[in-house]
């Protein structure tokens, strides 16, 4: 039987002049440790530095099992409120929360309503991590014109995935791309996926699939050899050898969630809390990656580079 590590951390932030929470209790679980998840985490953290909340945190490391035994334990020490990271935790929490009071407030979840968290009788919000593929797509192919053959590498067992791809075939057609999929339902079949996309594609799109994330590093590695350039939506994931990327801003995203909750612990009703979207969207160039690629940015896509 898989043992559960929780880590307790008390945050003492400084007697600010805005309202603490002294005495509240937020658990916080996250579906997998990756650059980007960590990143929301600490945005959150920080965020809710200055309330003096106790924090319990717990990682899921990707496995649905543990997730729910996460979960079950979670809402039956009846914290304050409950922050889900990502879209796996945030099904097990809403599964095991339902007909109870716990406001549950989830964070980087690409498809609100596929994983089922925007359902009326529920005691859930929060913030999506979702943007617009079309941008995502013309900027890929503004920076390899030629390029007709997008690898996508996800775990079909992911929920957020699975919408990705829906929405990619629907579209990749109007850029005249054609996508190219390679499943690994776990990351120990990354490795295999990313060697079956070499020969055949022009570059790799890796969206908010945490399987693929959590061993991102494999992927970046084997698409390196072969000098396949890879797009990423989470921009944290660039300085891992991504050559670019358009999307949120996941520590900007964690401080968002962090906002909500708050607002709730402050009285706030989950109900007049509507699920969000991503405040800041960021471009983020890797020009290494692109001096080895021997590919050059143009001034239009440099100055678009919203990095702050």
């Amino acid at each position: 039987m898989k043992t559960i590590t929780l880590i307790i951390i008390i945050l003492l932030g400084s007697l600010a002049y805005s309202l603490t929470l002294d005495g509240k209790r937020v658990d916080i679980i996250q579906t997998a440790a990756h650059p980007a998840l960590d990143s929301t985490y600490k945005g959150i953290v920080d965020e809710l530095a200055a309330k003096k909340i106790e924090i319990k945190f717990a990682n899921a490391q990707g496995d649905l099992n543990l997730s729910n035994q996460i979960a079950k334990k979670f809402i039956s020490e009846k914290p304050d409120a409950i922050i889900s990271i990502a879209t796996l935790a945030s099904q097990s929490i809403a599964n095991s929360a339902r007909n109870r009071d716990i406001p549950i407030v989830f964070s980087s979840v690409t498809d609100p309503a596929g994983a089922g968290l925007d359902k009326e009788n529920m005691n859930i919000t929060g913030v999506s991590n979702f943007i617009k593929l079309d941008e995502q797509l013309a900027l890929f192919k503004q920076i390899l014109p030629n390029m007709t053959k997008l690898g996508f590498i996800y775990n079909p067992g992911e929920v957020n995935s699975v919408k990705i791809l829906e929405s990619l075939r629907e579209i990749s057609g109007k850029y005249t791309i054609e996508i190219i999929v390679s499943v690994a339902s776990k990351t120990t079949e990354v490795s295999s996926a990313s060697n079956k996309l070499i020969g055949k594609v022009d570059a790799i799109f890796i969206s908010n699939d945490n399987t693929a994330l959590a061993a991102f590093g494999v992927i970046a590695k084997i698409a390196s050899n072969a000098k396949i350039p890879i797009f990423v939506s989470d921009t944290d994931m660039v300085e891992s050898g991504a050559l670019a990327s358009l999307g949120p801003n996941q520590y900007e995203l964690g401080k968002q969630t962090a906002n909500m909750l708050i607002q709730i612990l402050q009285g706030k009703q989950v109900k007049d809390l509507p699920i969000e979207y991503p405040q800041k969207i960021e471009l983020v160039l890797n020009q290494k990656i692109a001096k080895e690629l021997v590919i050059k940015f143009s001034d239009e896509i440099l100055n678009k580079d919203r990095r702050p």
